[in-house]
Parts: C-alpha cells; sequence; structure tokens
C-alpha cells in the first residue's frame, strides 16, 4: 500500500492521528482490490493550505502530493477531500483536461461516498479506525454516515430517469465544464 505522509498540519489544526488513520484505511479500501496497481507503493504526501487537489508532476516513483483545505477535527471533510485526490492518484491522472475528464470526477466522488459509507459501517461494527470515536453524544460512524447521506440527498443530484437520456442532455456540458460538481453528483449517486 502506499505509504503516506502528513506534510503539516489542518489550520486550524485538528487531532492528526485520527485523520491519518481514516486517511490510511481510505488507502486501504481503494488499493485492496489491485494489490499489483502501479502506485501501490509510492509515496503519497498531504499538505494543508491549497487544494483540494493533486499536484502534477507525481508518479509511481516521486510519489504524489495531495493539497487539502479542510481544518480542525471536521474528519468527514478531511475524508471526503482525501479520498476523492486519492482516487485521482488511483486512476492515474493525466496533467491535461481531456473529454472524458467529467468521468474521472464522477469516479472520484464515488470515492469518497463508498470510502466514508464503508468506514461508516466498520465503526458500526466496531471495527477501524472511527471506534470510540464520538461526535457529541452520538457515536462517530453516524455523523459520517449522515455526512455522505447529506451529499448523495442534495436535489441537485438526484435524477430518476435513464442516466443514458440524462446524459445525452448534460453531455456537452460535462465534456466543457468537467468539474461540474451537480453533474458529477448525479453520476455518482447513480453509480454508486
Amino acid at each position: 500500500m502506499p505509504e503516506l505522509i502528513l506534510t503539516n498540519q489542518p489550520n486550524p489544526p485538528g487531532n492528526t492521528d485520527v485523520i491519518l488513520a481514516m486517511f490510511r484505511e481510505g488507502i486501504d479500501l481503494l488499493f485492496q482490490h489491485s494489490p499489483s496497481h502501479p502506485n501501490s507503493n509510492c509515496d503519497i504526501r498531504v499538505t494543508y493550505g491549497i487544494g483540494p487537489q493533486v499536484r502534477y508532476g507525481g508518479n509511481n516513483i516521486l510519489g504524489f502530493d495531495i493539497d487539502l483545505t479542510s481544518g480542525n477535527d471536521d474528519w468527514c471533510n478531511h475524508l471526503y477531500q482525501f479520498c476523492h485526490e486519492l482516487c485521482h492518484v488511483f486512476a492515474q491522472f493525466q496533467p491535461a483536461i481531456h473529454p472524458n475528464q467529467w468521468f474521472e470526477e464522477s469516479l472520484c466522488e464515488i470515492s469518497s461516498l463508498y470510502c466514508i459509507k464503508k468506514i461508516s459501517e466498520m465503526g458500526e461494527r466496531n471495527h477501524g479506525p472511527i471506534v470510540n470515536l464520538w461526535a457529541g453524544s452520538i457515536p462517530y460512524y453516524e455523523s459520517l454516515n449522515s455526512y455522505a447521506d447529506a451529499i448523495i440527498n442534495k436535489p441537485d443530484r438526484a435524477y430518476s430517469g435513464h442516466l443514458q437520456t440524462w446524459f445525452h442532455m448534460n453531455e456537452t456540458t460535462l465534456r466543457k465544464d468537467p468539474y461540474n460538481r451537480s453533474l458529477n453528483g448525479v453520476v455518482a449517486n447513480r453509480l454508486l
């Protein structure tokens, strides 16, 4: 599995032990089914301040730099941002926008929600990095699950028709603006 390196503290600072434990679990969840992945033995350096983004120039030899903006102990958002950017590393992203970049962005959105849901399920079974964590008076796994559900249930991500019909209606927009989070969200929800 990739080696995780935290290069600085979130601003404002958070509990980095919890943050790193959840990031490691996200790495395990994404890379466990692809042990021979070209990036499975690289360094992943996380820096807080700008982003969220994966910096260009990374590869399986040099490693990858992921920039995040989450702060404090907003662990849900830390995990959400990290797993999205980690999926770009997993997808072996290219340093150029191409006509199907929208699909990679949608997969990265799935990655975030998938990891949050899986880590929440692990916590519910008294397993994983969030055991014994609390969000006020509720177990943290419930907070993680609620966070993912709030994203999934946003009205701009809802579409109940055929995905092929939706794609034909939105293809031009997706190809021109692959970072349209509402449209990426519709695809992510349907594929998730």
